[in-house]
């Protein structure tokens, strides 16, 4: 993961680069000055430290996945993306939302409280929070279901993507996060009525930028209900898992 401020692809900075690091809490700092800074949880900044051993990017990349069915086509991309990774040598923690039962109905415990950003939320999200930190990016892989995510994802966006943690004077902890999204139809159904760029506007955009993610990055993968289409989708899942 690239530090704050840092151009995607350029060379590790060394460590002495971070010459604005301000603790603001036993469990917290600030990265950067004035409005520029961003606020980072320790775990996070451990964890991003970690990967610059001997001058090695090494990641640990937190793969969510969202679909109800081990055998579906969203599972082998996902396995697909998890293996090339590993094999350029990251390191993946899977977070399977419906093998894990995660429910994605936000509850008064998880409302975000407009006047009070430091609100203390459930357990079970602060240990989807906890398990964000311990990672250094996330991918999300999901169906394309109306134009969208499936609920199941979108809630978990919704309850642990949190005012206070992930917005609202805060970023959200990985400063990369990519989106594979699986659809049906092709690239030329997608862009006929101009699905494709809505769902860039709505996800990589109303999400990811605004939640301060520096390197986001919305991926289709088209054509799951044609037979070689599924080849094709595969092989892409790979090839972005080998240059994550």
């Amino acid at each position: 993961m690239e530090p704050p401020g840092t151009a995607p692809g350029s060379d590790p900075p060394i460590m002495g680069a971070f010459i604005a690091i301000v603790r603001v809490a036993p469990d917290s700092v600030n990265i950067g000055a004035g409005t520029a800074g961003c606020k980072w949880t320790r775990r996070a900044l451990d964890a991003m430290l970690e990967g610059y051993h001997e001058g090695t990017h090494v990641m640990k990349i937190l793969l969510v996945l969202a679909h109800p069915r081990q055998t579906s086509l969203c599972h082998a991309a996902a396995r697909a993306f998890a293996d090339a990774a590993t094999d350029a040598g990251h390191q993946i923690d899977w977070a399977d939302l419906a093998a894990e039962r995660f429910d994605p109905v936000l509850h008064e415990a998880d409302e975000p409280d407009w006047d009070n950003p430091a609100k203390i939320y459930s357990q079970e999200v602060q240990a989807e929070m906890a398990r964000i930190e311990r990672n250094e990016a996330t991918v999300m892989l999901f169906p394309v279901w109306w134009w969208s995510m499936p609920a199941l994802l979108k809630g978990w966006i919704d309850r642990v993507w949190n005012n206070g943690w992930a917005y609202g004077g805060a970023n959200y902890p990985h400063a990369k996060v990519q989106m594979l999204a699986v659809a049906g139809g092709d690239a030329a159904s997608f862009a006929k009525r101009g699905y494709d760029q809505a769902m860039v506007v709505q996800l990589e955009t109303g999400i990811l930028r605004y939640c301060g993610v520096q390197e986001p990055s919305l991926h289709m993968l088209y054509d799951s209900f044609d037979p070689e289409g599924r080849s094709a989708l595969l092989a892409k899942a790979a090839e972005l898992g080998a240059r994550f």
